[in-house]
């Protein structure tokens, strides 16, 4: 691309690379107009939320019963839309549930359109209106943070998976809601249930279309949603025992302590239960025809043992003090029949197990349905305006753009050198910051013939931790200027690259990355989530995606497939640089490796098991790691690198700042050059030795360029 001396120029040449356009996206209000829901609709939203609420509280005996069901061509009649075909199979599953007054149905309609377009937002809705319209109460799984603003109203139930940018969207949603993981998991579920309780400030979109700061209160009717695995039998009781204990243990980030606090008194019983105890089974229609009669036996005698029920009518959740309120099934339509004397099994085993007459229904008193647990939205300022405050000058698009094409070839392993990602996990002090990104300039000038070196600039903290991050809390005082934390953001990268290093920076939302694309040499992402995953296809910077173990799982368990290939097309909600909500189409990002977390496992044993075919960067430090266990650490990989026997690695990430070690998180005054709560290194200084690499040839080996890699292991330990 030829060279420009304006900033606008640059920016357009660093940013937006792998977007081919951003669609308008109509806003929540205009489709609310278009697609109105009457008194009577909200009328039954909320008799059914309160019905929902009373099952999860233990306020009533009734059992939840939540189907989706997916149509295909076939199964519409002559003549009939798919969308008629969707509301008749619901009509159904009322009918039969209508005759066992001890279920609560839910229906979660599957779209047949899940590219995200503003007619799939207008058939969403449509869908749920007709449901609620019908008598049928409504649920959503949301896999996203903007879905929500155009159908919560309609909603008396909703699913979301256990990441913590979707927590933070659970804790400002109105209706009951089911964070879901994996049974395997439990504890993890457990965690994202503590988050979810409390209040956050989170970037999202208001019901004008606009970007906003959304400030929630917590939700205190979150419950767990286990999935089941495959060859999982009937473990979820189990799944749900430690879910339930590690939530009473109260050493989790939030937990059940955080959760009642967080609450107003008269929601305390609710929140203690529902958060606690309550949990829904997730299961497909075959692993539903699994738990049904086997052999010769009774009918439902094992769907008694998963609800908790021996066939002696023992009470229900007898097993690990966590009782089973709900049972959620997907299935396809041509299963129905199937699905529905299943239904007739789980209502008898509902019957076997109830404890006595059903008890009075909590009230709720809000007079509306739309955003009862938000206490604010307020104005975020637009990307264009921070861009044009602080521009990017010629030096920076420089930097990047040289940077970001030696970290691709590396990633493809194609130059022979490898990347490190050295920094702290979380920026703390400004002067600090600069200070180190000035010694790490001149190490990575020295190495530079072996190594792309990247310093690491962790904006955000994870949901949960004492102080927000320099992004959200730049005052550190809970006052949560996002505006300013955006400016001061942007103004360190400015300095950072200044110094001639290269950047890299962890997005948790798809809001994020618009303010600082065009200074951003790499960026890291959370594999486990979908939106997350789609965001990294329209990145124009090389990206890590961080696994959480080996081999990838979304947040449900689910194996990753094609679909969350960031190398392909993809389609997700997101905004636009002025500010206002779009749907990204983005070409795809072929330059990206897989984070691999540090485990109990050996580093041999770790990527050995990373069953993935994307290239590996291997994080050494974590929370729990001291400098001298990461220095070990990084030997083991270069021992490995150098014999061969690693050939997925591309490089390392390590936790490093000014000095070594790490002070307790607390919120107040900055830190001055040690990491808070994740030990570090301390800061790399120029070495006067250059071990073996002075007389290299032109292009460097990998073997080569493990010299790098053990000088790193003395200058971590410095």
């Amino acid at each position: 691309l030829p060279r420009s001396t304006t900033p606008r120029r640059h920016q357009v040449m660093s940013s937006d690379l792998n977007v081919e356009s951003i669609g308008a996206l109509i806003p929540p209000s205009c489709v609310f107009e278009e697609l109105p829901a009457d008194l009577a609709v909200y009328e039954h939203v909320v008799a059914a939320r309160e019905a929902v609420l009373s099952i999860l509280a233990g306020h009533s005996d009734r059992f939840l019963l939540i189907l989706q069901p997916r149509l295909g061509p076939s199964d519409q009649a002559d003549g009939e839309s798919a969308a008629d075909a969707a509301l008749r199979l619901a009509a159904d599953a009322k009918a039969a549930c209508d005759a066992h007054p001890q279920l609560q149905l839910l229906v979660l309609p599957t779209t047949t359109d899940t590219t995200p377009s503003n007619e799939a937002l207008r058939s969403l809705r449509r869908s749920l209106l007709a449901l609620n319209r019908h008598g049928v109460a409504a649920a959503a799984a949301f896999a996203d943070t903007i879905t929500p603003q155009y159908v919560s109203d309609l909603l008396a139930y909703a699913c979301v998976p256990a990441s913590s940018a979707m927590c933070e969207l659970v804790s400002g949603l109105s209706m009951p809601a089911g964070v879901e993981g994996s049974a395997a998991e439990p504890e993890r579920v457990a965690t994202a249930l503590g988050l979810a309780a409390q209040s956050h400030h989170f970037l999202g979109v208001s019901s004008a279309g606009l970007c906003g700061i959304v400030e929630s209160t917590g939700h205190p009717q979150a419950h767990a949603v286990l999935h089941s695995l495959p060859a999982g039998g009937n473990k979820l009781a189990d799944a749900a025992a430690r879910c339930s204990t590690a939530l009473g243990e109260g050493g989790l980030s939030g937990g059940r302590r955080a959760c009642t606090s967080a609450c107003a008194s008269a929601c305390d019983s609710a929140c203690a239960s529902a958060c606690a105890s309550a949990w829904v089974a997730c299961r497909t229609a075959v692993q539903l025809a699994e738990a049904g009669p086997q052999g010769g036996g009774r009918p439902g005698l094992a769907l008694d043992a998963l609800l908790g029920a021996a066939p002696g009518g023992a009470a229900p959740g007898g097993g690990g003090g966590a009782p089973l309120k709900g049972l959620r099934v997907d299935f396809e339509a041509a299963q129905w029949e199937e699905v529905k004397g299943r239904i007739e099994e789980v209502a008898g085993a509902v019957s076997a197990g109830l404890s006595g007459a059903e008890q009075a229904r909590r009230r709720a008193t809000a007079q509306t349905t739309d955003n009862l647990r938000i206490r604010s939205v307020r104005p975020l300022l637009p990307p264009a305006i921070l861009t044009e405050e602080l521009p990017q000058l010629a030096a920076h698009a420089a930097l990047v753009l040289r940077s970001r094409q030696q970290l691709g070839e590396a990633i493809r392993g194609e130059c022979g050198k490898l990347v490190a990602l050295v920094g702290p996990p979380l920026l703390e002090n400004d002067a600090s910051v600069v200070e180190f990104a000035a010694r790490l300039s001149a190490v990575a000038a020295e190495v530079s013939d072996t190594v792309v070196v990247v310093l690491r600039c962790g904006l955000a903290a994870a949901a949960g931790a004492a102080w927000g991050g320099l992004l959200k809390d730049p005052d550190r005082d809970r006052s949560f200027r996002i505006n300013e934390g955006l400016r001061r953001a942007r103004r360190l990268l400015l300095s950072v690259g200044a110094l001639g290093v290269p950047a890299a920076v962890e997005f948790g939302e798809t809001v994020t990355p618009q303010y600082f694309a065009d200074l951003l040499s790499w960026a890291s992402v959370s594999a486990e989530s979908r939106p997350l995953s789609n965001l990294v296809a329209g990145l124009s910077m090389p990206a890590g995606l961080r696994a959480a173990g080996a081999p990838l799982q979304r947040e449900d368990g689910a194996p990753l497939s094609s679909e969350d290939d960031p190398s392909g097309r993809a389609d997700f909600y997101g905004v636009t640089a002025h500010g206002i909500a779009g749907i990204v189409h983005a070409t795809g990002n072929r330059d990206c490796a897989t984070l691999l977390p540090r485990s109990s496992l050996s580093a041999a044993a770790a990527i050995a098991a990373a069953a993935d075919s994307r290239p590996v960067v291997v994080e050494c430090g974590g929370a729990e790691v001291s400098p001298a266990a990461q220095a070990q650490y990084l030997r083991e990989i270069a021992a490995l690198v150098g014999e061969g026997k690693a050939p997925a690695v591309r490089g390392v990430s390590l936790s490093s700042h000014l000095l070594s070690g790490h002070q307790p998180a607390r919120l107040g005054g900055a830190s001055i050059g040690s990491r808070r709560r994740r030990p570090c290194a301390r800061s790399p200084t120029p070495s006067r030795r250059r071990p073996g690499w002075a007389a290299r040839s032109a292009k460097s080996t990998r073997a080569e360029a493990v010299c790098f890699w053990r000088a790193a292991v003395g200058i971590a330990t410095r």
